[in-house]
């Protein structure tokens, strides 16, 4: 996904002062983001539990991984928008921690039996938050859902298998209490992008767009690894939306690098989660100084929150990369790019 092009003709100032008040007369001001906050600190806990019955972390993060990936899956086949995508997953984060924490399955392969029955139940749940109106396909969703069951060696009947999936849905709205309505890593990021480009009066072109398609389809690459515990929305939002200036030359990659990460293992692991050669910058240095004052007023963040929040984003797709070469590798026997798994570790 290339960047836009003729951002070096962007050469219009932009007073601070005047991007403040067009931010908060936009449909996402300052009262937004902090709501927004709220919610997130309120309603999703971070903290999903990796040990469980004396099963092994690795065990549960597959099995969420699996889980998330046939939730990607299923709502693609019912022609659902990305944030239907990303509420289920944040459900279902938000499902795992609070039963795991409070011990209502009895050991690890209850868990995983259950799966099936509560990823489509989540898929329903975000379907009818995005459209009232919406008509359930119930066809789709029990072939769907029978066909997780077998690859989990269960096999139930289409009229068994929707009571089962009728059952999880009661049985995770009661657990979530009843909500349903989190906040995703999209919702920060169209929050940011639209702010941003309220801020600039479109000087940016078709920048916050891009930025915005490219945070999506990362977000989709990044959430079957990495579960509401490693990355929070607003985290991983941040992160997206920063590194993104980056990919796209108009901050040089050095005003994302936190402190303590040294200059040049920092471009490497930068471009290795890029998967090309290191952008170039076409703005100029005062340009760039007032674009990274307009990345905090878009995110209401400081300078060092965004680059650990851009490390992280840096960090986890490089691991993302590697792990879907090495899949790759395994699977066709191709020779993949050099690891950088051991940089990744000393940043």
């Amino acid at each position: 996904m290339s960047a836009p092009s003729g951002l070096e003709d962007c050469r219009g100032r932009i007073d601070v002062a005047e991007a403040r008040r067009a931010v908060e007369d936009c449909a996402y001001p300052d009262e937004f983001l902090q709501a927004l906050l709220q919610a997130e600190q309120a309603r999703l806990t971070p903290r999903l539990v990796c040990k469980f019955a004396g099963v092994d972390s690795e065990l549960l993060r597959d099995a969420r991984g699996a889980a998330v990936t046939y939730v990607a899956l299923l709502c693609d086949r019912l022609q659902q928008q990305s944030e239907c995508l990303f509420q289920a997953v944040v459900q279902l984060d938000a499902y795992l921690d609070l039963v795991l924490e409070h011990a209502e399955v009895d050991g690890f392969e209850e868990l995983k039996a259950q799966l099936p029955d509560v990823c489509t139940a989540l898929c329903m749940i975000a379907c009818k938050f995005e459209s009232s109106t919406y008509q359930l396909d119930w066809s789709e969703l029990t072939s769907a859902c029978r066909w997780y069951k077998q690859s989990t060696t269960q096999d139930d009947d289409d009229e068994a298998t929707r009571a089962a999936i009728v059952a999880a849905e009661l049985r995770v709205l009661e657990v979530l209490d009843w909500r349903v309505d989190l906040p995703t890593a999209e919702q920060w990021l169209a929050a940011f992008c639209a702010r941003f480009a309220a801020a600039t009066n479109g000087v940016f072109g078709t920048l916050p767009q891009w930025i915005f398609q490219r945070g999506v389809m990362m977000c989709k690459a990044i959430t079957p690894w990495y579960s509401t515990a490693d990355l929070p929305p607003r985290l991983l939002a941040i992160g997206l939306f920063c590194s993104g200036f980056a990919a796209a030359g108009v901050l040089p990659i050095d005003a994302l690098r936190p402190a303590a990460v040294d200059t040049a293992l920092w471009t490497q692991i930068f471009v290795a989660s890029n998967g090309s050669v290191p952008p170039t910058c076409v703005v100029s240095g005062d340009g760039q100084r007032r674009a990274l004052v307009l990345l905090q007023l878009a995110t209401r963040s400081e300078v060092a929150e965004m680059q650990e929040c851009s490390k992280a984003i840096v960090a986890s797709t490089c691991v993302v990369l590697e792990r879907a070469t090495a899949a790759a590798k395994a699977s066709t026997g191709a020779e993949g790019p050099v690891s950088c798994s051991s940089h990744v570790e000393l940043i």
